[in-house]
């Protein structure tokens, strides 16, 4: 069998986005306070700490000290760094800051990821068609049942090449098709060209094309339905073209 097949398209994908949640709106505002402009410094000094009932007591961290007397007493010295906040020339003046009205936006709810994916579309166009392996010359005969299909030309072609899906390379074929209605029809098409008036056929009906002594003869069921008036000489092969996907000639 012979069948065109589905045109397979790839669907690219889409990330997920994220949603956010509703906005009320807002009408504009200004705060007022000290101002609060400064910055974090590291100020270092030596500290002196009297013993305690003899003890050297130090904080937590300080590793470097030693011993010193002052007017007879005893003293821990030790050298400590922390950080201070330093206020900027004029901090605590009042200062105001005012906030725009906010205009009020609707909440959205997240987007999931979509994976991409791979669809399989009808394609319509004489894009498709074949040629037998086998050649003969002198009386020959073509017989084949069909299946109701769109579009599809099935016929004797001579035994050169050429471009499979091009009707006028079929010198004596039968074509099928449907009507408005989508029922099966067939008429005689040679060279690209309808011959006879189109009848209407059945799925499973069988055809004939018959060439004997040159002449051309076509035949459903059994029944000539047409003769054709071009002779046909030389080695001839099957030639056949299809229209949709899924049109197929068994």
């Amino acid at each position: 069998m012979l069948v065109k097949l589905h045109t397979a398209v790839l669907i690219p994908g889409t990330p997920a986005v994220p949603g956010y949640p509703e906005t009320p709106a807002r009408p504009g505002y200004t705060v007022c306070g000290p101002s609060t402009d400064g910055e974090w410094r590291e100020v270092c000094s030596t500290v002196l700490l009297p013993l305690a009932d003899g003890a050297i007591v130090l904080p937590p961290g300080v590793t470097n000290y030693e011993v010193i007397s002052v007017d007879g007493i005893p003293l821990v010295s030790f050298y400590i760094c922390r950080t201070e906040w330093v206020p900027a020339p004029g901090s605590g003046q009042t200062q105001c800051t005012d906030y725009p009205p906010q205009e009020y936006r609707p909440g959205k709810l997240p987007t999931p990821a979509v994976p991409a994916r791979i669809e399989y579309q009808v394609e319509l166009g004489w894009t498709a068609g074949a040629n037998s392996e086998q050649a003969l010359d002198g009386d020959v005969r073509c017989q084949f049942d069909m299946p109701a299909v769109v579009g599809v030309a099935v016929g004797l072609i001579p035994d050169i090449e050429g471009d499979v899906t091009n009707l006028d390379r079929l010198p004596h074929a039968l074509y099928f098709f449907q009507d408005a209605t989508a029922r099966p029809r067939v008429a005689v098409m040679e060279s690209g060209r309808l011959a006879s008036a189109d009848m209407p056929y059945a799925a499973g009906d069988v055809f004939d094309i018959r060439r004997v002594g040159g002449q051309v003869e076509y035949l459903h069921n059994g029944g000539r339905v047409h003769v054709s008036a071009s002779v046909s000489i030389g080695p001839v092969r099957v030639g056949c073209a299809l229209w949709a996907s899924g049109d197929n000639i068994p």
